[in-house]
């Protein structure tokens, strides 16, 4: 179960080869690979399904409850681009409206 994990169909979760190790369930693999990314042992992959691109490292740090409310990547984007650009620079950047 280490070895990969579908999510939604749009891509996977997985573990080298070398670092597998067999969990029993979803709540352990978790347990461990938030471990395992804390320690600096290896990073997780999210592998597109999209052909042609590499696999993207991730570091499993904190679980995220399904309850909770995760802001968008669109408003993350804009808090990040506002606390990098100046307000009076931000027309000049090649971004949609």
């Amino acid at each position: 179960m280490c070895n990969s994990v579908l999510l939604a169909g749009t891509f996977s979760l997985w573990c080298h080869p070398k670092f597998e190790d067999r969990c029993q369930s979803v709540v352990e693999f978790i347990k461990r690979a938030i471990m395992h990314s804390k320690n600096g042992k290896f990073l997780y992959f999210l592998r597109s399904r999209v052909p042609g691109l590499p696999p993207t490292p991730v570091q499993l740090l904190y679980p995220v409850s399904r309850f909770s409310n995760v802001k968008s990547l669109q408003h993350l984007c804009r808090f990040r681009i506002r606390q990098l650009v100046r307000i009076d620079h931000i027309p000049e950047l090649p971004l949609p409206k």
